[in-house]
């Protein structure tokens, strides 16, 4: 019996991925976690809780949803960033949080795995994790691994894990440079990662980070544009079904419909839905060609989004050398020749670009156990958010996003009052979603003219930093670390 199971996943917002370090042949094979439906090798990010001794994942999960839409979470992922989420699970009679959900999915694909292995325990993985991942998201998903019995080896940044499995390291010639634009178009955001490579003496590829930034290109998934389109041909409102039950069924039945026709179009001109059961017996049939497809995308702005950030990014990195998608909108024709368009060279298509972050955290576990890992980080810049204060809904940036750590902002002042004791909330933001890092309290104190100044930074580490200065002072009266 071999000693375990060593894995890599893509924990994705739709669908997940895991692949397997397989030692004799040194290489990555994908584990099949819906085999028994005839599936791909990708499943469904949701979890179906039939019962407290019954969970079920995957597209068997999404099959069951539909009739009982109640005991089903689905993109959990995004989840895990809300500090007070939580739903209630009627076959459950209670309420779960981000961390339990994510835990009871870790631990299906656990037994799944073994299972599929005869028993074989898994005994270390590599997960796949966005660069715009916060300390709070990082920590949840974390104790949610450790609790369903998956033992993390290694987090990787989702963009180095695609240039693993596009074997970017192995094809940069010695002493030389490439940059490198990775797009990443996942189901509810897309990210853009663009770095320098070089070969270096020792033969290890050093990576310098230039640039990174998430989007959520309007708040809308591609299968959400659809449904909406699906909702105007129907002659009805999802939001307007009185009863909860039949509204989340029929919402469920339109997304699927709309995954397919997705899938579909990336390979035929034309496709076929029908969607039956819906509220007051509705029927749905239409044919969809892609031609339609392609201005509903234009048409909602999708593609100009897409547009936008391409241009962000090269104003803050210059010329690219090569330009790599990932993810599975990646594999939408339209988006690929829009890219194309824009910066005028072709994206490479090196593979499936839904497989790229699964197969390249299998890969660098497999480094890792084998000792052989050929790349290493040589700048660190800040995660994909600025970090700043907040006066009601307006945030004010200190730091922008993709500024090398070990920086401090300029100092800022502000007017207080003596009365009370000083707190400052000091946030994140990314991709509009704000998150608070931390509070600095100060006592009560004689500042001049009722003045404080504020100074924002972080350490070669990431963490944040700040000092306090009273009114034309040059050194701060405090320091400290969030």
């Amino acid at each position: 019996m071999a000693d375990g199971l060593y894995l890599g996943i893509d924990f994705g917002t739709a669908t997940n991925y895991v692949t397997k370090w397989d030692p004799e042949r040194n290489v990555v094979t994908p584990v099949r976690i819906d085999r028994r439906l005839e599936g791909d090798n990708f499943f469904d990010n949701v979890i179906y809780y039939e019962s407290s001794e019954n969970r079920v994942i995957g597209k068997l999960a999404f099959q069951r949803s539909i009739d009982d839409p109640l005991n089903v979470v689905e993109g959990i992922r995004d989840k895990l960033g809300r500090d007070k989420w939580k739903q209630m699970i009627p076959s459950l009679g209670c309420e779960l949080s981000s961390e339990e959900v994510t835990e009871d999915i870790f631990r299906e694909i656990k037994n799944r795995v073994e299972e599929i292995h005869g028993g074989i325990p898994v005994k270390g993985i590599v997960l796949g994790i966005p660069f715009s991942f916060q300390s709070e998201e990082i920590s949840r998903l974390k104790s949610a691994s450790e609790n369903a019995g998956l033992s993390i080896i290694k987090l990787i940044e989702e963009p180095v894990a695609i240039a693993i499995a596009c074997g970017l390291f192995d094809k940069i010639p010695d002493k030389e440079r490439e940059k490198v634009l990775i797009f990443d178009l996942g189901g509810e955001v897309s990210d853009i990662t663009i770095f320098d490579m070089i070969r270096q003496s020792n033969n290890v590829v050093g990576i310098e980070l230039l640039y990174t930034k998430t989007d959520a290109l309007g708040g809308k998934r591609i299968e959400d544009i659809l449904v909406k389109k699906f909702e105007e041909d129907i002659g009805y409102e999802l939001a307007l079904i009185p009863d909860e039950r039949q509204r989340r069924k029929d919402q469920l039945a339109l997304i699927e419909a709309a995954r397919e026709v997705i899938q579909n179009l990336c390979a035929d001109e034309e496709d076929e839905v029908f969607c039956s059961g819906l509220d007051s017996g509705r029927i749905f049939e239409r044919k969809i060609s892609w031609r339609e497809f392609n201005e509903w995308l234009r048409g909602h702005g999708f593609i100009s989004r897409i547009r936008e950030m391409l241009q962000d990014a090269l104003d803050e990195a210059g010329d690219i050398d090569r330009i790599i998608l990932a993810g599975g909108s990646g594999n939408i024709p339209l988006i690929q020749s829009e890219i194309q368009n824009f910066l005028g060279q072709q994206p490479e298509l090196l593979g499936n670009p839904a497989e790229f972050v699964g197969r390249g955290a299998g890969i660098y576990c497999g480094g890792l156990l084998t000792g052989k890992l050929n790349y290493e980080i040589i700048t660190p810049i800040s995660d994909s958010y600025d970090i700043g204060l907040k006066a009601g809904n307006e945030f004010t940036p200190f730091i922008k996003q993709n500024n090398e750590y070990g920086m401090f902002s300029d100092i800022r002042y502000f007017n207080v009052r003596q009365d009370r004791e000083i707190i400052i909330d000091v946030y994140q933001r990314n991709s509009g979603k704000i998150m608070l890092v931390g509070k600095i309290r100060a006592d009560r104190l004689h500042l001049p003219e009722n003045v404080i100044g504020i100074q924002l930074g972080t350490d070669i580490n990431g963490d944040v930093l700040y000092n306090l200065y009273k009114k034309n002072a040059d050194e701060p009266f405090i320091s400290g670390r969030l």
